[in-house]
Formats: C-alpha cells, sequence, structure tokens
C-alpha cells in the first residue's frame, strides 16, 4: 500500500514525543491508548515499533497488509488488531509483525465478518467497536 506523500515515519514520531511528553507529565503508560484505521493504523504500528513501552496499548483496525519493504516493523506494547474477512484491501492478519525476537506484551487479534470489506470500519458497528472497548477497559 502506498501513501504517495505522507510519511508515516515523520507522524510516527510526532505521536512518539507526546506520548513521551505524557508519560513525563504523570500519565501511566498503561493509560494510554493509540487507535489507528488503515493509515492512521499504519501510523499506529510505527509507533509502536518505535515507543517500545511495554505497558502502553495499541488498537489496529485494517491495518496490516503485507510489508515487504519494512521488515524492521514489529509490534510492541499491548496490541489488539481487528480486520475484516471480505476486505481485499487491508484485511490481513498483524501476526506477520509479532514474529520477532522482540514480542508485544500481549497480542490479541480478532477477525470480523461483516461483508462490508474495508467500509466495516467507516462506522461504529458491534462487531468491533464491542471488542474495542472490552480490551480497553481490561486490567490485564
Amino acid at each position: 500500500m502506498s501513501f504517495g506523500c505522507i510519511f508515516p515515519n515523520e507522524y510516527a514520531g510526532i505521536v512518539v514525543a507526546q506520548i513521551e511528553e505524557a508519560i513525563r507529565r504523570g500519565v501511566p503508560p498503561e493509560n494510554i491508548v493509540v487507535v489507528g484505521f488503515s493509515k492512521g493504523g499504519d501510523i499506529a504500528i510505527h509507533v509502536s515499533s518505535f515507543l517500545r513501552r511495554s505497558q502502553v496499548r495499541f488498537v489496529l483496525l485494517a491495518a496490516c497488509w503485507p510489508r515487504p519493504e519494512e521488515p524492521q516493523l514489529r509490534l510492541t506494547g499491548r496490541v489488539l488488531s481487528i480486520y475484516e474477512t471480505s476486505d481485499s484491501l487491508a484485511g490481513d492478519s498483524c501476526e506477520p509483525l509479532v514474529q520477532h525476537p522482540e514480542k508485544p506484551q500481549s497480542f490479541k487479534e480478532v477477525s470480523i465478518s461483516t461483508g462490508r470489506s474495508y467500509g466495516a470500519f467507516y462506522t461504529p458497528i458491534r462487531e468491533w467497536v464491542d471488542p474495542v472497548l472490552d480490551w480497553v477497559h481490561k486490567n490485564d
């Protein structure tokens, strides 16, 4: 997937700096959740890879696709991935990003099958909202 003029590393650097500042000001890392859909999910993956804070949580919605040009990316922290099985654009598992020596603190993946393809995440529907809320509010 190509982003043209959008550079995920640059945006991820900004988010990492914001997270580090929030932690410096006293926000507990376990209270921070980075959520991204599609391009935002790609940026969240980069944040996870750069930040490497085991207690920070990440929610990736339709954010994983083959990344042969970025073999250095890995997921760190506490990660929830949700993808739509009928999505041919970004409907892949994030499991390949977990297959590095440095593994995330936790990883959970949910596949949904609404038949809405990529559009399953355009509006809040129970199939993905409920797992996200359950995971965010879980104290693990």
